[in-house]
């Protein structure tokens, strides 16, 4: 929720989604945002470092500390932004500061955190979203092996800006933990065409899976909306992908993606340029509305289930956009009934 009055004072778009009542852009940039830790002694500390492939990160990280950064590539990013924090520093307030600035889509880091500091970044991530800066963190747990732990952990989180990771695959002998398996699928998230799902997406490679959850541990997983991986004889795959608020991960990147389209649009070709008359406001409408046709035919959202309506507000300078849309999920849970007879 960023405006809950029409009063912020300055020039600016501010977008509200509301849950319809009822059961209310193809791709993405990918760009992948890390915390981290441990690099060698030729990064600086505090510091931003831009990627677009892991071999550009070699020289700065160091090879033996470039893992999460080849991950979020292997997981489909298209840049990596890398901010170092220092390796004893508890406080990422100087973290916060530095991404504030930045344009990202997924939140990482290249190691788990503890309850306290996963409470600090939901704060964060919530005030982002106040000034349009829309965010998606993926972490992982300090102690995958507390299934009970874990699961708890994603229902404190309990937030749709938060992806909270409770288990890893295993490749051959190389075990993984939630936390070190955290950047790729941010990279996959922050890739995955707003038509897709990351729902069963298969991890190349894996063998198995760090801790293994029984179905009722599956259940309660879900229901707590963590991120779990399960291993099904023949490949490794995630089960779900939902935010610890226990909505689809899927309709978070449709709230980010248009958010961020249409403010870009209006703020771009609207404000401060034309006059706030009936006719300039049907401009909008049009330019809107070109906008979800797209989204429709690219099915992401459901033909003829939307409308976009651009009004006068109650000053002269005010102009308020009411929408609907009825987003359209990914296949997830299929139910078949098969007559046998003789």
């Amino acid at each position: 929720m960023t405006f809950t009055t029409k009063d912020k004072g300055r020039p600016g778009v501010w977008i509200n989604f509301v849950e319809a009542a009822s059961a209310a852009i193809e791709g993405s940039d990918g760009v992948v945002a890390i915390v981290k830790k441990n690099y060698n002694v030729t990064a600086t500390a505090n510091t931003l470092y831009e990627f677009n492939g892991d071999g550009e990160a070699r020289t700065i990280v160091g090879v033996s500390n470039l893992a999460d950064i080849t991950r979020a590539f292997r997981g489909g990013a298209a840049k990596v932004i890398v901010y170092t924090q220092p390796a004893g520093e508890l406080d990422y307030t100087k973290a916060q500061e530095a991404l504030e600035l930045q344009f990202f889509e997924a939140l990482t880091f290249d190691h788990a955190l503890t309850t306290l500091e996963a409470t600090d970044w939901k704060a964060w991530l919530t005030s982002q979203e106040e000034n349009e800066n829309r965010h998606e963190m993926f972490y992982g747990v300090t102690d995958d092996s507390d299934v009970a732990a874990s699961i708890a952990r994603a229902n404190t989180d309990g937030s749709e800006h938060i992806a909270t990771i409770i288990n890893a695959p295993v490749f051959g002998d190389e075990v993984l933990s939630g936390s070190e398996i955290a950047p790729q699928i941010a990279g996959a998230w922050a890739s995955t065409p707003l038509s897709g799902s990351i729902t069963y997406l298969e991890i190349p490679g894996a063998t198995d899976v760090n801790v293994r959850l029984s179905n009722a541990q599956v259940r309660d997983a879900l229901a707590a909306g963590a991120i779990a991986f399960e291993y099904t004889g023949r490949n490794v795959r995630l089960i779900r992908g939902l935010t610890t608020a226990a909505t689809s991960l899927k309709r978070v990147a449709i709230k980010h993606t248009i958010s961020r389209d249409w403010k870009f649009l209006i703020e771009n070709k609207y404000i401060g340029k034309v006059a706030n008359g009936p006719n300039q406001r049907l401009s909008m409408r049009a330019d809107l509305m070109d906008y979800a046709r797209l989204l429709e035919y690219q099915g992401v959202i459901e033909a003829d289930t939307w409308y976009i309506k651009v009004e006068q507000g109650a000053g002269p300078q005010q102009v308020v956009v009411t929408a609907f849309m009825r987003d359209l999920e990914a296949m997830e849970e299929i139910y078949i009934t098969i007559g046998l007879g003789a």
